[in-house]
């Protein structure tokens, strides 16, 4: 996690909203290439909000990376968040009587991410100078749409 540039005032958030750009909504926005494209991820985040962090380490001077943590919270720096989520599952489920058999039929059709929303994962915290990936947001975090089907036999 880096450090809080000094002096850096405003909101680092480059673009507004996850996944839309100038050009539109498109799969590059993401840096999703499209079958036989080449596209690279749009940076939500501005790099120049942050520095590298002070090394807190007290070993040698080439510490490793674990040592350097930052003074960046955790959450909200500079008020961007993560893009917003949210998620509808359905299901429904239907008992027929078998009466010859004394028995019920049950059938049952549930659906994940009924909407078929897209919740994008959130921009890449991984900082270092220079970087072009930093703040960049590179998929989503939830599936398509899904529907399974059961059905079975009570006796």
């Amino acid at each position: 996690m880096p450090d809080l540039a000094s002096g850096y005032a405003g909101n680092s958030r480059i673009i507004g909203k996850y996944g839309t750009s100038p050009n539109g909504t498109t799969a590059c926005n993401l840096g999703i290439a499209p079958i036989g494209g080449k596209c690279t991820a749009i940076q939500y985040v501005d790099p120049a909000g942050y520095q590298a962090p002070q090394d807190v380490g007290t070993t040698t001077p080439t510490h490793v990376a674990q040592y350097l943590i930052g003074n960046a919270p955790r959450t909200a720096p500079y008020g961007v968040r993560n893009p917003n989520n949210w998620d509808l599952d359905t299901g429904i489920r239907r008992s027929f009587p078998l009466h010859l058999e004394n028995a019920e039929f049950v059938f049952e059709a549930d659906c994940l991410n009924t909407w078929n929303n897209v919740v994008f994962s959130g921009p890449n915290g991984a900082w270092s100078s220079g970087s072009t990936s930093f703040g960049a947001i590179t998929g989503i975090s939830n599936n398509p749409r899904d529907w399974q089907f059961a059905g079975h036999i009570n006796f």
